[in-house]
């Protein structure tokens, strides 16, 4: 089996090096592959010793409508690269770059006689990490995804696959199995229904991994990786430069109904500070008043910046 990651482009690099450094290596999964498009993305992992595959065009020309397919590869682009390794015959198991690993997932990914093992979502199927072994209906499976994504400007593969997979089984073409939202929750179920705001909140035993979804955006995913500390990926030597220098302040006092109002203005003041002085914010706890997390119903328990700015 291999772990394929794929990583369309350099806005993806810090997610995808902090799945390496903080889920591939901690789990010893070895068995890994970085694909990309991206001839920038390729040198850089090639120079940091990860394993990488270029998916250009000049190498698989003849399987890409030059015309119409390259123009949606960033929608389609994980479809394209599993179906290529399934017809190589080797099994494959896809995780997207929003994975947090606190156990090997091959675990739990223990079907037999399954041609697709996906995830449990609410609602529906997620393939966020997903595990296809490469059988003549797996195969087609991504095929039909693909031909299907043809008809739409800019196709969202994850519904597609779910109708697709669905409607192979009601054919009795394929075989698939669900893992439980528990073991691999969404983000919403893990930190936000789950009240997991900070690292140490509410320790989640039977969880093998866990989905930094249902937030928008990379640099909302990356703060929350942040405050849970799942980030490894120290970028402009953001922990390790001596030279460097941080400014904190707490939110301590609770002002009522004021208490969300005052504690924007001092976190834009602090904000302004920071920047005259050339530090680095170290953003403080905030109280959950007025924010949309589940967890906010108690006021005066603390959340995180994205609890109010996302």
């Amino acid at each position: 089996s291999i772990v394929v990651v794929c990583v369309h482009d350099s806005e993806s690099f810090d997610m995808a090096l902090n799945l390496y450094e903080a889920s591939l290596m901690p789990n010893g999964i070895l068995n890994h592959l970085f694909v990309t498009n991206s001839m920038e993305m390729y040198g850089i992992f090639q120079a940091l010793g990860i394993r990488s595959y270029l998916f250009s065009k000049s190498n698989h020309h003849s399987r890409i409508n030059m015309t119409e397919d390259w123009l949606k590869l960033k929608y389609t682009f994980k479809v394209h690269v599993v179906v290529e390794i399934l017809k190589l015959g080797f099994s494959v198991m896809y995780t997207g770059l929003n994975i947090y690993m606190m156990q090997n997932p091959f675990i739990v990914y223990t079907c037999e006689v399954c041609d697709i093992v996906a995830l449990s979502d609410t609602p529906g199927i997620s393939t966020d990490l997903y595990f296809a072994k490469p059988s003549s209906a797996a195969i087609e499976l991504h095929e039909r995804v693909l031909g299907a994504s043809r008809l739409e400007p800019k196709p969202i593969i994850g519904p597609i696959m779910q109708k697709t997979m669905k409607q192979m089984k009601l054919e009795g073409k394929l075989r698939y199995d669900l893992i439980s939202h528990f073991k691999i929750p969404s983000g919403a179920i893990y930190f936000e229904i789950g009240a997991r705001i900070f690292a140490g909140d509410k320790a989640c035993k039977i969880c093998v991994a866990v989905r930094n979804d249902w937030i928008t955006g990379n640099a909302a995913r990356i703060y929350r990786f942040k405050e849970n500390l799942q980030w490894m990926v120290d970028d402009n030597s953001y922990y390790s430069d001596p030279k460097r220098k941080y400014l904190m302040y707490n939110n301590s006092n609770w002002f009522g109904n004021l208490t969300n109002h005052h504690e924007v203005t001092a976190f834009k003041a602090a904000l302004s500070i920071s920047h005259l002085l050339k530090r680095t914010l170290i953003a403080p706890t905030f109280h959950c008043q007025g924010c949309r997390f589940k967890v906010c119903r108690i006021y005066a328990k603390h959340c995180s910046l994205n609890a109010h700015f996302r």
